[in-house]
């Protein structure tokens, strides 16, 4: 996983793309596919409810304060939930927690992502 990691970060510095180099969701799930090809890790075949997603610090995007987030959840790459747009005031203390209901059944591979 670490030299995937730095082959990765070479290739961006010889293109003249001097940026870090990943996220740490992008790290951990090097780190993650590296386990399953090893036999570290091994895949959990069974369904799981999502029902809730928390978030926690709120960003200050708005002009009053605060961010207006939506979530968007895929499986094996395929999207499988949009959230509607929440408008959420605080600071780097507040938490907000995002409820979806029914619970969405999900199996495989997951991706959450966030916009603000």
């Amino acid at each position: 996983a670490d030299q995937a990691l730095d082959r990765f970060a070479m290739k961006r510095f010889y293109e003249d793309k001097v940026l870090p180099v990943g996220q740490p969701s992008q790290k951990r799930y090097v780190a993650y596919f590296s386990g399953l090809l090893s036999g570290q890790i091994k895949i959990n075949n069974k369904p799981l409810f999502l029902h809730h997603v928390i978030m926690h610090g709120i960003p200050d995007f708005e002009s009053k304060g605060g961010c207006r987030p939506f979530l968007k959840i895929y499986q094996a790459m395929q999207p499988v939930y949009t959230s509607g747009i929440y408008n959420v005031q605080g600071d780097s203390q507040t938490s907000i927690c995002i409820t979806i209901e029914p619970g969405l059944l999900l199996k495989g591979d997951i991706l959450v992502r966030t916009a603000l």
